[in-house]
C-alpha cells in the first residue's frame, strides 16, 4: 500500500468499455480509510482530480475486493445502477488496485 504522498505511480487504467491504457497518476494525499481500503486524492497529467479507493492487490484477504472492482465495472457497462466510478487502475509495484471516482 502507499506509504508516503505525493507519489507518482504508473499502471494500467481500465475503463467501463473494456479499453485499457498506460497511465501515470499522482497520489496527492490520503483522504481517509475504512474497512474497504484507503481513499486518496489523485490527479492525472492533465491536472484532473479524482478520488481513488485503493486495495492492496497482494493481500489474499483483499483479493475479493479486487475482483469486485472488475465485477462492478462490468455491471456498469451493462447499465446496472451501482456506485458510479470511472476506471480501475492497476499497479504492479506496489501491488495495488484502485477504483477511480469523479
Amino acid at each position: 500500500m502507499i506509504k508516503d504522498t505525493p507519489i507518482e505511480l504508473r499502471g494500467v487504467l481500465y475503463d467501463t468499455y473494456g479499453a485499457q491504457r498506460q497511465e501515470t497518476l499522482t497520489f496527492v494525499r490520503k483522504l481517509g480509510s475504512g474497512g474497504f481500503g484507503k481513499v486518496f486524492l489523485v490527479h492525472n497529467k492533465d491536472g484532473q482530480h479524482y478520488a481513488a479507493k485503493c486495495f492492496d492487490s497482494n493481500s489474499s484477504s483483499e483479493n475479493w475486493q479486487v475482483r469486485e472492482c472488475f465485477m462492478n465495472l462490468n455491471l456498469q457497462t451493462m447499465g446496472a445502477k451501482i456506485m458510479p466510478f470511472m476506471h480501475v487502475f492497476v499497479v504492479k509495484d506496489p501491488a495495488l488496485t484502485c477504483m477511480i471516482m469523479p
